[in-house]
């Protein structure tokens, strides 16, 4: 396998293709021999046109022409993707928070013996005792953001318990007969 010089970028010559190995090479000259010197010649060469003049570092090939955008068209549909996914999670934890409130007064209030009210919308609050507790359990249906026309949802669920708190109530008159 043939691997390019890491400066030229030319690619490299197995070992069997050494250069005094080759067919028409130059005999190895001896220690006191000398090869002619040719004459100096003084060539304007830019520096990208010349691989040993070239910077270091990535080449730039015909090959890589477009490649920018292709990564870009693959690389934002997936990042889009991800964030829908996160403020989704988000939407699902602040539902989940809103959810455990609104159980958990429903149940004071009915541990009270008040009537319950819901103050969310889209809410579905069902109240029961159980064993001696108040329980109660909201739940709501949570879509996608940018997907909810597909039918997709999770249903956020919370539930809260209290204990009944019984109470007598006096009925006392007030001073000159009023109540």
């Amino acid at each position: 396998m043939r691997r390019r010089h890491r400066r030229r970028g030319r690619l490299r010559r197995p070992a069997h293709q050494a250069a005094d190995v080759r067919r028409g090479a130059q005999p190895h000259l001896g220690p006191h021999q000398q090869r002619p010197l040719r004459p100096l010649r003084i060539v304007a060469v830019h520096p990208d046109s010349h691989p040993a003049i070239a910077p270091r570092g990535h080449r730039r090939l015909r090959s890589d022409n477009g490649s920018v955008v292709v990564e870009a068209a693959l690389v934002i549909p997936v990042l889009l993707a991800v964030t829908v996914l996160l403020v989704w999670v988000t939407s699902l934890g602040a539902t989940y928070v809103r959810l455990l409130d609104v159980a958990q007064t429903a149940a004071r209030q009915a541990a009270r013996g008040a009537v319950v009210e819901t103050g969310a919308s889209g809410v579905d609050l069902a109240v029961t005792e159980v064993d001696g507790l108040v329980r109660a359990e909201a739940r709501q249906r949570v879509s996608p953001p940018l997907a909810g026309f597909l039918g997709w949802a999770v249903t956020v669920q919370a539930e809260a318990h209290a204990v009944p708190e019984w109470s007598i109530a006096y009925d006392v008159e007030e001073p000159g007969g009023m109540r």
